[in-house]
């Protein structure tokens, strides 16, 4: 029989969403701007909804998907235009 310790998938599922969020973040050539963070996080933020979803934390799930979109907006917002 197959011990499956749920911790070790949340961490490896943490673990390749945040290799992936990492390849979301550019940086320009003269290394003064760094674009896509606010998405970077978003993909990460968007893992750990689905992590809730799958142990039926509904409540949460809905909770931090209510803040993430929150957080976007106003970043949207307040983001220079140029």
């Amino acid at each position: 029989m197959l011990d499956v310790d749920p911790i070790r998938i949340i961490q490896a599922i943490i673990i390749g969403i945040s290799f992936i969020g990492a390849g979301t973040i550019l940086k320009s050539r003269d290394e003064k701007d760094v674009s896509f963070l606010t998405t970077s996080a978003t993909i990460l933020f968007s893992s750990g909804i689905g992590i809730c979803v799958a142990l039926h934390q509904y409540v949460l799930a809905l909770g931090v998907t209510l803040l993430v979109v929150l957080i976007n907006n106003v970043f949207r917002i307040l983001k220079p235009r140029g």
